[in-house]
């Protein structure tokens, strides 16, 4: 009887491990971003073109960027993960970036002072976002 009733308890305390603080629909829309070498081996297997840039010891920043090749009257699909040291920085580079005006479905993910993440931000075209393994996300 004994060992029933601390499996029982055992249980529960697993239990109640399981549940969120967060209410379901920000963990609905928290993203899964996989580490870039993950992102660079997927789009490079699907054909993107990859540039990683490590500029984290001069800027505080870096960028994986990939595309098809393609402008984007022609169907361009690609994306920026850029990673940076600390959220001023991110947020500096942010307002020095021009993306281009044409790509009007661009979606964008931003996460700073992350425990997962860090200062991250990512955009990209729904497909490529896919391609790289990216879910979720507002």
């Amino acid at each position: 009887m004994k060992q029933k009733i601390l499996a029982l308890a055992a249980a529960g305390l697993l239990l109640t491990g399981c549940g969120s603080t967060e209410p379901e629909s920000s963990a609905a829309s928290r993203a899964y971003i996989p580490a870039d070498s993950v992102i660079q081996m997927n789009m490079q297997t699907l054909g993107y073109q990859v540039t990683l840039n490590d500029m984290t010891e001069q800027t505080g920043i870096s960028m994986l960027a990939a595309s098809n090749g393609k402008q984007p009257e022609d169907g361009f699909e690609g994306l920026y993960v850029i990673r940076a040291n600390n959220p001023d920085t991110l947020e500096s580079y942010k307002q020095t970036q021009q993306y281009d005006k044409q790509i009007d479905h661009f979606r964008y993910i931003l996460y700073t002072n992350d425990a997962e993440y860090g200062n991250i931000m990512v955009c990209g075209t729904e497909k490529a976002l896919s391609d790289a393994g990216v879910t979720g996300g507002n």
